[in-house]
């Protein structure tokens, strides 16, 4: 007997259960794996503001940590990034946040279900998976990740991915339990960056994002062993939670025909910093609301009036990754601990102007911060 939906969601990952929160219609959720939260494949950072946008409110058995100050360490150890009184950031534990978003779905959620095939018939999406079920559906939620099949079947698009190497690691001294750190410069991650977020008072996810496909590995262990091991001891690796991104920017495409991309479906990662967390819970939930609107064109005009486009974001990428050693030492010279704010006051320009690098660089400099700033409530 044919089975007939008014929303498929294809994929329940974070993005997929948030658009499913907020669908009104009958709805069904489709995921190949056979645990919802299982594999891991991220660093599990996101921003409290994120979490307040979508009305996910903050419980305790999710969060890892609550987070006060993210270091951006620059290759001489100084730092940009002041600690603030309030967290505003959290680590979460993924796979119990994931299983949280699925409890607040009413619809079904069908596990060990992969999706072979997409094809139109009319003015239905039907849905052809591995144990040979037909479904129907008038619209089609690709929430498949990185490798997403909407994407490639529906939307002709395949997404530029970088590995991004991932473990939870356990140190044998105590850490610092409400402190992001990500590590830059290119003996450390040529074109990437190094991370180090708290779990427990003893471990912490330990990763690396480098464009280098054949050297991140190395890369990666050399991190752990020269810069992680000489300030937290003897470490043991534990869950791998690696995984590929897309770093290009968002798809050009997200909806055709009733079909929309969303999360990292649609390449909704952020290409400077690697974060996908935060634009997964977005996108699902505005492709929700474009479809209980009816209005398919809601969730591209929503995308579009965001405060900055997908070649800001490879532009910006372009010109931090650009930067060589001696300029970042610059800038963590001039913030040595403070916010990016500083910047901004007569002392931080005056501090600027001094860095001769900094000088040379500063209209790509500049370009990069407003993209930044402009970007950050939503990629972080």
């Amino acid at each position: 007997m044919a089975q007939a939906y008014q929303t498929i969601v294809i994929g329940a990952g974070s993005s997929g259960l948030n658009a499913a929160r907020f669908l009104k219609d009958k709805t069904l959720v489709l995921d190949k794996k056979s645990e919802i939260g299982i594999p891991i494949q991220c660093g599990e950072g996101i921003s409290i503001h994120a979490l307040n946008r979508e009305r996910i409110d903050l419980q305790t058995h999710w969060i890892a940590r609550y987070i006060t100050h993210i270091k951006r360490i620059m290759p001489n150890g100084k730092y940009i990034g002041e600690r603030q009184k309030d967290p505003y950031a959290v680590v979460l534990n993924k796979s119990d946040f994931e299983k949280y978003l699925a409890d607040l779905v009413k619809w079904e959620i069908r596990l060990n279900t992969r999706v072979v095939e997409l094809k139109r018939e009319g003015r239905l999406w039907v849905i052809q998976t591995q144990k040979g079920d037909r479904l129907y559906t008038k619209h089609v939620i690709g929430a498949d990740g990185p490798n997403s099949l909407v994407a490639r079947q529906v939307f002709k698009t395949k997404h530029h991915l970088i590995p991004a190497i991932n473990y939870s690691a356990n140190f044998e001294k105590p850490i610092p339990n409400d402190e992001l750190h990500m590590y830059f410069g290119n003996r450390i991650a040529p074109s990437g960056y190094g991370w180090f977020f708290p779990l427990s008072k003893k471990s912490a996810n330990v990763g690396m994002l480098i464009k280098h496909k054949g050297r991140v590995k190395d890369y990666f262990n050399h991190f752990i062993e020269t810069t992680l091991k000489p300030l937290f001891g003897n470490f043991q690796l534990a869950e791998n939670k690696s995984g590929v991104l897309p770093v290009d920017g968002f798809a050009e495409s997200i909806t055709k025909k009733q079909a929309f991309l969303v999360g990292d479906a649609g390449a909704f990662t952020d290409p400077i910093f690697g974060g996908g967390i935060n634009m997964a819970l977005l996108t699902g939930r505005l492709s929700a609301e474009s479809i209980n609107a009816d209005n398919p064109k809601y969730y591209q005009i929503k995308i579009n009036e965001l405060p900055f486009t997908r070649q800001d974001l490879r532009e910006s990428r372009k010109i931090f990754y650009g930067l060589d050693d001696i300029t970042l030492n610059e800038l963590g010279d001039i913030f040595n601990g403070r916010s990016t704010s500083f910047l901004n006051t007569k002392d931080g320009q005056k501090a600027f102007q001094s860095k001769p690098n900094l000088v040379k660089h500063q209209p790509a400099i500049a370009q990069f911060a407003k993209t930044w700033q402009s970007a950050k409530p939503y990629i972080w």
